[in-house]
């Protein structure tokens, strides 16, 4: 089961939304999300949308994929450019 951060752009009825998308039971990752997106429409009084707004953005959790592809253990380092002014 894979999992993907999903981040929505503003829109002109709605602000920028996140969540986190799964494989599952034969739905994509993409219906997910849009299941998810249409429920905080509908909390908002808005009416579902069809396809999720153009922008949106879905990238791998990439912690699980090692998991399942590595036997040892790791670790994930995040690390930051140095911006020099």
């Amino acid at each position: 089961m894979a999992r993907y951060n999903v981040t929505v752009p503003p829109t002109a009825e709605q602000g920028s939304y996140k969540t986190i998308a799964r494989d599952t039971n034969g739905q994509t990752y993409r219906a997910d999300a849009l299941q998810d997106y249409n429920s905080c429409r509908a909390h908002d009084g808005l009416p579902p949308v069809s396809r999720m707004p153009s922008g949106t953005v879905y990238s791998r959790i990439r912690v699980k994929e090692y998991r399942e592809n590595e036997s040892g253990p790791f670790r994930l380092v995040l690390k930051r450019e140095r911006v020099q002014l």
